[in-house]
């Protein structure tokens, strides 16, 4: 849960961030939107499967 605030919280601030897959730099982007959806929770209520949706704009630096 700690990783999907953080990405909340990018999201509101609209910075631009560093998007790293497999170990691989693909440029800066901003956070235009997340979604999650809870597919399954635990007997305490603590999500155990999620969905997330991001959408990210490019940002080039003039």
């Amino acid at each position: 849960m700690r990783h999907i605030t953080k990405l909340k919280e990018f999201a509101e601030k609209g910075e631009a961030q560093k998007l790293i897959i497999a170990e691989q730099v693909l440029g800066d982007f901003v956070t235009d939107r997340i979604r999650t959806e809870y597919k399954q929770v635990d007997q305490l209520g603590h999500p155990v499967s999620l969905e997330l949706e991001l959408s990210l704009t490019e940002y080039v630096k003039k």
